[in-house]
């Protein structure tokens, strides 16, 4: 799991992610790094690059944005490594639509679709019911047409991310949007409330080579960034997809026989 700056937008997405991987596989262990950006450094990149490569890790969820992005490009070229992207659906985007290599290692991503707020407005605006200075939150829906987060189709990699796999993902979207699925994750901090002492649900690695705490102190030697919020944050539910992509992570990781 890569984050970018450490902060609720990010560790939302972060823990979310690590509660689907411990539901999923309770023997299976989630990492993650806070990069402290979400802009292209290739030097960090290559450091966090090497993280995961060391303790052989198979798929990782992109939460970094531009960061993320490169990152991923070089994992699954350069090691087979799976990916998720986020923002948007990023085989269309940043592997162009397969022309990139590693396309095929695209698993999915969680796809933000701003139609749909930008149709409620004017609907609201038509309605005359248009109510000023209320912030409202969108995610998932029972209805995929209302849905302001989705997940975006597995294009190449269907091998190992299976129409079973993809139904199943859907069953839980409806769960999440019935509120019968708890992600464990406090929406206003974004930290964990199932880990114990610790405030995070992955074992948070430290650019420095070695494991940080996991806990409210020190995280990655990063600082909370009020004025720097996340490209793709920003959603109520991100949590909550985090978590199915956890729950995705494991049953690709069994298909694919890793």
């Amino acid at each position: 799991m890569i984050g970018g700056v450490d902060q609720p937008s990010v560790r939302r997405q972060v823990n979310g992610f690590g509660g689907g991987v411990k539901i999923a596989c309770s023997t299976c262990q989630a990492y993650g790094v806070y990069a402290g950006t979400f802009e292209a450094e290739h030097k960090l990149s290559s450091t966090v690059s090497k993280l995961f490569v060391d303790r052989k890790v198979s798929v990782v969820f992109n939460a970094a944005s531009i960061f993320g992005t490169m990152t991923l490009k070089n994992l699954t070229t350069q090691q087979g490594v799976y990916a998720i992207g986020s923002g948007s659906d990023e085989w269309v985007t940043n592997w162009a639509y397969g022309s990139v290599p590693g396309s095929e290692h695209v698993l999915s991503s969680v796809v933000t679709d701003y139609t749909v707020l930008v149709r409620n407005v004017f609907q609201s605006v038509l309605r005359t019911n248009l109510t000023g200075g209320v912030t409202v939150f969108y995610g998932v829906n029972t209805d995929p047409a209302q849905s302001a987060i989705k997940l975006a189709p597995a294009h190449e990699a269907t091998g190992v991310y299976t129409a079973e796999i993809q139904n199943k993902m859907q069953g839980y979207i409806g769960d999440m949007a019935k509120g019968k699925l708890k992600t464990g994750v406090d929406h206003k901090s974004g930290d964990s409330r199932n880990s114990g002492a610790s405030s995070s649900s992955v074992e948070l690695l430290s650019l420095s080579g070695g494991s940080s705490s996991g806990g409210s102190g020190d995280r990655n030697s990063t600082t909370e960034s009020p004025k720097q919020d996340s490209p793709s944050g920003g959603s109520a539910m991100y949590n909550g997809v985090g978590w199915m992509l956890g729950f995705v992570v494991v049953q690709v990781m069994f298909a694919a026989g890793l």
